[in-house]
């Protein structure tokens, strides 16, 4: 029985740390800038959407790329309707996340994530839209990732806890 204990203590806390490392990286999903991310230029060609009633998933298609330009996001943070005024031959302005620069033109790769789009006299949506959006929807994982965090750490204490006054006693 202590060495079931043992291993379900040592299970549990490896489960935990893992959790923290989760949570340390979606700590840094939503503070997007002009250092991490690349910025790119295209001419508009064509969009295909796709509304699931909460977001909204828009492919825009750029000449220039083989890859669609996923536009992923809530009403709530940024007005689509812009994004399906652009006109064929239109230029376009936006940028993707630093690590994901070389899935551009990949042609196993269907799309790649976009967190900026602007066209050269206005802004569609800012990276500073897309942090918000990004923060809120994750708000309810953070929440789930700390509530599991602290159950396995309470079950590897408990463990730890009772198989030392199992010995002792």
């Amino acid at each position: 029985m202590q060495k079931r204990k043992h291993f379900l203590a040592v299970g549990c806390l490896l489960f935990a740390l893992g959790m923290i490392g989760v949570l340390c990286f979606m700590n840094g999903i939503h503070k997007l800038n002009e250092k991490n991310t690349v910025e790119y230029k295209g001419t508009f060609s064509k969009i295909e959407a796709t509304d699931t009633g909460k977001n909204i998933y828009i492919m825009i298609y750029a000449d220039e790329y083989t890859n669609a330009l996923l536009v992923s996001a809530d009403e709530e943070f940024f007005d689509s309707n812009r994004i399906y005024e652009l006109e064929k031959g239109e230029g376009i302005i936006f940028r993707i996340e630093d690590y994901k620069k070389d899935l551009l033109n990949q042609e196993k790769v269907a799309f790649v994530n976009i967190v900026e789009l602007r066209t050269e006299t206005e802004a569609i949506f800012t990276l500073y839209d897309y942090n918000q959006y990004i923060s809120a929807d994750a708000k309810n994982a953070r929440i789930a990732g700390v509530v599991v965090t602290a159950i396995l750490l309470s079950v590897s204490a408990y463990c730890v806890v009772s198989s030392k006054r199992k010995r002792e006693g």
